[in-house]
């Protein structure tokens, strides 16, 4: 990864629902980014694996690649923010959290 190439980070609250996801990748379908950053999808809320892989599926279906993501059992969304900085290598963070649409 290049050092200080943004990362973008959507935070997904699985038990909310799928629609939530599916609209936050519309609109960054719709409206791309001028420079370039990775984009990590954050589920929220998985309890198993059942829980995510739809999410997960859809967000492949929707950007035609494979996606990063990572796992979170629990937590408010200031907390699943401190663990994605922990386990991503980035200088340069934004986060997104569930309700978010560019």
């Amino acid at each position: 990864m290049i050092m200080n190439q943004p990362t973008v980070i959507y935070l997904s609250w699985v038990p909310y629902g799928i629609e939530y996801l599916s609209g936050f990748l519309d609109s960054y379908i719709r409206y791309p980014a001028s420079s370039d950053h990775r984009l990590v999808i954050l589920f929220n809320g998985v309890k198993s694996e059942n829980d995510y892989l739809p999410f997960l599926q859809l967000a492949e279906e929707m950007l035609a690649r494979k996606v990063d993501y990572l796992l979170l059992g629990d937590g408010q969304d200031i907390d699943a923010y401190f663990f994605a900085a922990n386990k991503i290598d980035s200088d340069l963070f934004l986060f997104f959290n569930t309700y978010s649409r560019i």
